[in-house]
């Protein structure tokens, strides 16, 4: 099974995210000027499509990939580096992105993410049985509530989270 061509997609999500965090913040801007547009990857190999989705944070004290640098280095250097690769050599595909470029964690994630989750079809297994088995039933979603001068303004969007989204667990800091 070796990989054949790598698509890319930037999706659309008109969501306007602002966070504030103690070690900094993130603002994914307005629509027309986003910089975190979820960038999209189909590994195609061997008949199968393994997939995979990465938001890219505007740069900031968390990633410096954007969108389009996630794009350009997936398109530029990582993807003609999978084409004629095995899926399943993580060990190789790994080394050869370090040697073209390091660094880019979003877009490194996007492509394993999609490289995994064409091992996966190929097994017939889901991938949590690629990377060891199923530790719990469940993952809890976890919702990060932004910093406030005002803690009104933390309750209502925690109070939102909750009764909107059905969130149970709710990240604060003070």
């Amino acid at each position: 099974m070796k990989i054949e061509r790598i698509e890319i997609f930037v999706t659309e999500l008109p969501v306007r995210v602002k966070r504030i965090f103690s070690s900094g913040s993130y603002d994914t801007g307005p629509p027309q000027q986003q910089l975190g547009k979820p960038v999209l990857v189909k590994v195609h190999a061997g008949g199968v499509i393994g997939l995979g989705q990465v938001r890219a944070i505007s740069p900031g004290h968390f990633v410096a990939d954007t969108t389009h640098s996630m794009v350009a280095a997936i398109q530029e250097i990582y993807g003609p580096a999978l084409i004629g690769q095995d899926p399943f050599d993580i060990e190789t595909i790994t080394a050869a992105f370090d040697a073209r470029l390091a660094g880019n964690p979003a877009a490194r994630a996007a492509l394993d993410i999609g490289l995994y989750d064409c091992m996966g079809k190929a097994l017939k297994l889901p991938v949590h049985k690629l990377l060891g088995g199923c530790c719990q039933p469940h993952i809890p979603l976890e919702w990060s509530v932004s910093m406030a001068d005002d803690v009104g303004v933390m309750v209502a969007e925690a109070r939102r989270a909750v009764e909107e989204f059905g969130m149970r667990v709710l990240c604060l800091k003070a």
